[in-house]
């Protein structure tokens, strides 16, 4: 390897995050994870809490709250939490780039960006 290649690598991480922080993308990142927080939210508001019925067992009480539910409610629940939760993963990358300039081999093993590599630290 040349020299100039090894300068380029030394400024980048495993996963080709800049060492210096990228502060307008890190940004963007936790304001996306903030808007699909409250997308989330507002699908679990719709499915509601419920109130089941304390006289029938195992998992026909619990499913009994929802037994009155709209098709639409569950639906439009279900499809906020389908948008709205991968999206909340790439908050992930904005605390991964916060925490890798700083924490040395932690992020490798903890990281959400890093966390592909957690079988190598004896993980299934």
């Amino acid at each position: 390897m040349t020299e100039r290649h090894d300068k380029i690598q030394k400024s980048y991480n495993d996963i080709g995050i800049d060492s210096k922080l990228d502060r307008g993308r890190i940004r963007k990142l936790m304001l996306i994870g903030i808007f699909a927080a409250c997308m989330v939210l507002v699908g679990d508001m719709l499915l509601g809490w419920g109130m089941h019925d304390a006289s029938k067992g195992g998992m026909e009480g619990y499913l009994s709250a929802y037994i009155n539910l709209p098709d639409g409610r569950i639906f439009w629940s279900a499809f906020l939490g389908l948008l709205g939760i991968p999206l909340e993963a790439l908050s992930y990358f904005g605390v991964y780039r916060l925490i890798a300039p700083c924490s040395g081999g932690a992020p490798k093993i903890q990281g959400a960006a890093g966390h592909h590599r957690h079988s190598r630290y004896g993980g299934a």
